[in-house]
């Protein structure tokens, strides 16, 4: 039961987090880490070179 408790408040915080982001800071953060999917892959994906991804520069 606790186990639940803190499950549901973990996905709520989650949630609250990818709230604030943008549609694709969301795809991002989403691909990298619910996907595990690389760094070249993600910036291919949104459209923008890997150095800029790895810069932080959206």
């Amino acid at each position: 039961m606790e186990d639940e408790i803190e499950a549901r408040e973990l996905a709520r915080i989650i949630e609250a987090f990818l709230d604030t982001l943008t549609a694709k800071e969301r795809v991002i953060f989403m691909r990298r880490y619910a996907y595990a999917d690389t760094y070249a892959d993600i910036a291919k994906r949104v459209g923008i070179s890997e150095k800029m991804y790895q810069s932080g520069s959206l």
